[in-house]
Protein backbone atom coordinates (compact mmCIF):
# COMPACT_ATOMS: atom_id res chain seq x y z
CA UNK A 1 0.00 0.00 0.00
CA UNK A 2 3.11 2.54 0.56
CA UNK A 3 3.59 2.30 -3.17
CA UNK A 4 0.22 3.83 -3.47
CA UNK A 5 1.01 6.34 -1.27
CA UNK A 6 4.02 7.55 -2.65
CA UNK A 7 2.38 7.27 -6.13
CA UNK A 8 -0.76 9.92 -5.01
CA UNK A 9 1.97 12.22 -3.23
CA UNK A 10 4.11 12.59 -6.61
CA UNK A 11 0.68 13.04 -8.78
CA UNK A 12 0.08 16.29 -5.99
CA UNK A 13 3.73 17.37 -6.26
CA UNK A 14 3.34 17.74 -9.55
CA UNK A 15 0.30 20.07 -9.59
CA UNK A 16 1.88 22.48 -6.84
CA UNK A 17 2.78 26.13 -7.78
CA UNK A 18 5.27 26.03 -4.62
CA UNK A 19 7.76 23.80 -3.50
CA UNK A 20 7.08 21.98 -0.30
CA UNK A 21 9.89 20.86 1.94
CA UNK A 22 9.15 17.38 3.77
CA UNK A 23 9.35 18.26 6.94
CA UNK A 24 12.34 15.93 8.93
CA UNK A 25 11.99 18.24 12.79
CA UNK A 26 9.74 18.07 15.22
CA UNK A 27 6.82 20.31 13.52
CA UNK A 28 3.44 20.15 15.34
CA UNK A 29 -0.03 22.73 15.03
CA UNK A 30 -2.02 23.09 17.27
CA UNK A 31 -5.46 23.21 16.31
CA UNK A 32 -8.03 24.77 18.84
CA UNK A 33 -7.23 27.14 21.69
CA UNK A 34 -3.98 26.45 23.82
CA UNK A 35 -5.35 24.19 26.81
CA UNK A 36 -8.15 22.60 24.87
CA UNK A 37 -6.60 22.04 21.69
CA UNK A 38 -5.50 19.43 19.42
CA UNK A 39 -1.85 18.44 18.44
CA UNK A 40 -0.73 16.99 15.07
CA UNK A 41 2.26 16.36 13.23
CA UNK A 42 2.95 18.65 10.24
CA UNK A 43 3.85 16.05 7.08
CA UNK A 44 5.40 19.30 4.65
CA UNK A 45 5.01 23.01 4.62
CA UNK A 46 5.46 25.48 1.91
CA UNK A 47 5.11 29.55 2.20
CA UNK A 48 1.20 28.92 1.05
CA UNK A 49 0.34 25.57 2.93
CA UNK A 50 0.83 22.88 5.18
CA UNK A 51 -0.09 19.28 5.59
CA UNK A 52 -0.48 17.35 8.49
CA UNK A 53 -1.67 13.82 9.62
CA UNK A 54 -3.73 12.29 12.28
CA UNK A 55 -5.26 8.89 13.52
CA UNK A 56 -8.68 7.54 12.41
CA UNK A 57 -11.14 7.05 9.64
CA UNK A 58 -13.35 10.07 10.67
CA UNK A 59 -12.68 13.78 9.25
CA UNK A 60 -11.98 16.94 11.23
CA UNK A 61 -14.38 19.42 11.57
CA UNK A 62 -13.98 21.63 8.91
CA UNK A 63 -15.26 24.88 10.96
CA UNK A 64 -11.55 25.68 12.09
CA UNK A 65 -10.47 28.72 10.52
CA UNK A 66 -6.93 29.14 12.45
CA UNK A 67 -4.22 27.25 13.74
CA UNK A 68 -0.88 27.75 15.65
CA UNK A 69 2.71 26.14 14.26
CA UNK A 70 5.08 24.63 16.95
CA UNK A 71 8.57 23.96 16.45
CA UNK A 72 10.52 21.81 19.24
CA UNK A 73 7.37 22.11 21.23
CA UNK A 74 7.35 26.17 21.56
CA UNK A 75 5.14 28.44 19.39
CA UNK A 76 6.26 29.89 16.64
CA UNK A 77 3.77 31.57 14.43
CA UNK A 78 -0.11 31.90 16.20
CA UNK A 79 -3.58 32.30 15.06
CA UNK A 80 -2.82 31.81 11.28
CA UNK A 81 -5.79 32.12 9.02
CA UNK A 82 -6.02 28.73 7.25
CA UNK A 83 -8.63 26.81 5.05
CA UNK A 84 -9.13 23.08 4.35
CA UNK A 85 -8.10 21.78 1.00
CA UNK A 86 -7.91 18.37 1.31
CA UNK A 87 -8.40 15.88 4.06
CA UNK A 88 -7.56 12.38 2.34
CA UNK A 89 -7.74 8.75 3.81
CA UNK A 90 -5.07 6.03 3.92
CA UNK A 91 -4.06 2.97 5.83
CA UNK A 92 -0.22 2.06 7.26
CA UNK A 93 0.57 -1.69 8.31
CA UNK A 94 -3.40 -1.76 8.53
CA UNK A 95 -3.54 1.62 10.71
CA UNK A 96 -6.23 4.34 9.77
CA UNK A 97 -4.92 7.68 9.36
CA UNK A 98 -5.61 10.76 7.33
CA UNK A 99 -3.30 13.89 6.07
CA UNK A 100 -5.24 17.21 5.57
CA UNK A 101 -4.12 19.50 3.64
CA UNK A 102 -4.11 23.24 4.69
CA UNK A 103 -3.68 26.56 3.07
CA UNK A 104 -2.91 30.00 4.76
CA UNK A 105 -5.88 32.60 4.25
CA UNK A 106 -5.01 36.12 4.62
CA UNK A 107 -1.88 36.44 6.37
CA UNK A 108 -0.65 39.78 7.78
CA UNK A 109 3.14 41.02 6.34
CA UNK A 110 4.76 39.82 10.26
CA UNK A 111 2.89 36.08 9.75
CA UNK A 112 4.74 36.21 6.01
CA UNK A 113 8.05 37.23 7.60
CA UNK A 114 7.89 34.50 10.25
CA UNK A 115 6.89 32.10 7.90
CA UNK A 116 9.81 32.47 5.56
CA UNK A 117 12.02 32.76 8.78
CA UNK A 118 10.50 29.60 9.85
CA UNK A 119 10.81 28.08 6.38
CA UNK A 120 14.74 29.06 6.61
CA UNK A 121 14.63 27.82 9.61
CA UNK A 122 13.58 24.00 8.98
CA UNK A 123 15.07 23.89 5.66
CA UNK A 124 18.41 23.42 7.08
Amino acid sequence: MKGGIVEANKQINERRAHKRLSVKKRILVLVGQKTTGALYHVVDISKVGLAFRYLGEQELANNVSELSILLNDNIWLEKVPIKTTSDIHFNIDNISMRRRGLQFDSLTSAQKSQLEEFMQRVDT
